[in-house]
């Protein structure tokens, strides 16, 4: 017997107050791992999103860049034409063969010149109109990752709402079962479970840990089907509940959605 709070309990009721205690532990743990996970779709669509706004900031800036050196270009062609007029006027007012000549081969080069800078300036016009194409392609599609995003960010909120709900409700619970338990038993448990993914207690079942899969000695699992005292698991170090126990409680059962044997390995648990 064991006096708890002024009241006196057997070895089966302290373990059932403390399987409680486990399942309701559990399920906390794997609700907190699970919201750690809730934004991860979140973050991936921000990154996305932003890597889109920075595609669309690029091509804007070529569409200013194809449009801004066009306009450089037409500036100059247009003074390279003024200056043909002009030389072409001379020309009319040379009458030395040899000056003739040269004048006239520098026209013809200007205006070559300026041939080429007209077809720059169309290239560059074309490639102007092709990048805002990409431009407006790319922000409508930057509207509807928006739109996405935002009805994810309701979602998300809308998760963790939930989750920290549910575990602020069984975290009530918890306080409402923690003074049926001895501190002894608890700080031995909250130290094992702290070191094995937050599982501190196993059942057994037909002579085996459902924790480690260990086959427990003869003498032992005798005495832990006697409930004459707590013990250990030898091979993983969880307290050990045998699980007829639970049959033998009403008021047992398993938290929904939460197993009662482990999900870890043995082999890659953390020493004890």
């Amino acid at each position: 017997m064991y006096l708890i709070d002024g009241i006196d309990k057997t070895v089966q009721e302290e373990l059932q107050n403390l399987y409680q205690l486990q399942e309701i532990d559990r399920k906390v743990y794997n609700l907190t791992k699970q919201r750690a996970d809730i934004p991860n779709q979140l973050n991936k669509m921000q990154e996305a999103l932003q890597e889109l706004r920075g595609r669309v900031g690029l091509v804007e800036d070529q569409v200013a860049g194809a449009n801004q050196e066009a306009k450089g270009i037409e500036g100059v062609l247009d003074a390279e034409r003024h200056k043909v007029r002009k030389w072409e006027q001379r020309l009319n007012e040379i009458r030395n063969q040899r000056e003739y000549l040269a004048l006239s081969r520098e026209i013809e080069s200007l205006k070559r010149a300026n041939t080429d800078s007209e077809e720059k300036i169309l290239e560059l016009m074309k490639s102007a109109e092709e990048f805002t194409v990409q431009a407006e392609t790319l922000k409508e599609e930057l509207t509807t990752h928006t739109v996405e995003l935002e009805e994810e960010q309701v979602r998300v909120e809308g998760a963790l709402k939930e989750t920290d709900s549910t575990i602020e409700s069984e975290s009530a619970r918890r306080d409402d079962i923690l003074p049926k338990i001895s501190k002894p038993l608890l700080k031995k448990y909250d130290f094992i479970r702290s070191r094995r993914m937050g599982v501190g207690l196993a059942l057994v079942k037909e002579g085996q840990c459902t924790a480690c899969n260990m086959r427990l000695p003869p003498q032992l699992y005798n005495i832990l089907q006697s409930g004459s005292r707590i013990d250990q698991c030898p091979s993983c170090q969880r307290i050990m509940l045998w699980e007829k126990f639970l049959e033998q409680s009403e008021e047992i059962a398993p938290v929904s959605g939460v197993s009662t044997e482990s999900d870890g390995n043995p082999e890659t648990e953390a020493s004890v």
